[in-house]
């Protein structure tokens, strides 16, 4: 059993570590457990997901989908997950959020993380033909035989 305080603070360790801008920007709904998170879900007329702190799991943050077809799945992560690639690109590049439209309530979720779509606008060409004077000072590493 863990103590409510270290649960707390791994949390706010967790937030200030990983979460901190989502939090900010109100898109974490924060304690909630399973039941209530599917009974917040399924009033939502569209996709949506709602991000929040596990009531049982210790130090984790769930995720709780409604999707189109109205079937409510949970998945959770922590701070190994986190460490390894932040929740906001989780969200935005994970198939299993790709068809999400908001984020509990009615945050377009695009809108509140960024675009789904990959930016190649500013990308500049390479040159691949390197010219014949950048071979000049090279050789093999390894001798002869």
């Amino acid at each position: 059993l863990v103590a409510f305080f270290d649960w707390y603070f791994k949390l706010a360790e967790i937030i200030n570590k990983y979460l901190y801008q989502m939090w900010m920007d109100g898109l974490i709904y924060g304690f909630c457990g399973k039941d209530e998170a599917e009974e917040l879900l399924r009033s939502c007329p569209r996709s949506c997901l709602l991000v929040r702190f596990s009531d049982v799991d210790y130090g984790k943050v769930k995720i709780s989908v409604r999707y189109r077809n109205g079937v409510l799945q949970h998945h959770w992560y922590d701070h190994t997950d986190l460490n390894a690639r932040s929740l906001q690109k989780e969200l935005l590049s994970n198939h299993k959020f790709s068809d999400i439209e908001l984020i509990y309530p009615d945050i377009n979720l695009e809108a509140a993380l960024g675009s789904r779509q990959k930016r190649h606008g500013n990308r500049k060409p390479r040159i691949l033909n390197p010219t014949p004077v950048y071979f000049d000072n090279q050789g093999a590493a390894t001798s002869a035989f």
